[in-house]
């Protein structure tokens, strides 16, 4: 058997630039994912990051939706549509 595509899942990310100013990112998301059974999976996530580039400051959120399809058990191509206020 394959990956099994059905499910949440959360995570962390997170990344910096040192140099002359400190730039970076840190952040965190949480989706599903629904697997259709026909060979089609389907999901939603959200998305927060706090970014920071020498004095400008920003928090992002972010929504983004899903269609794809399995082209093996553990190959998935997928589209994904984003919402970002």
């Amino acid at each position: 058997a394959g990956f099994d595509w059905d499910g949440f899942y959360v995570g962390a990310q997170g990344g910096a630039q040192f140099g002359g100013s400190t730039n970076g990112l840190v952040g965190a998301f949480a989706g599903v994912n629904f697997n259709t059974g026909v060979g089609f999976v389907a999901g939603v996530e959200v998305n927060g990051d706090y970014v920071w580039n020498g004095g400008f400051n920003a928090w992002e959120l972010l929504a983004s939706g899903r269609v794809g399809a399995l082209m093996t058990d553990d190959v998935l191509v997928y589209g994904k549509a984003v919402l970002a206020p």
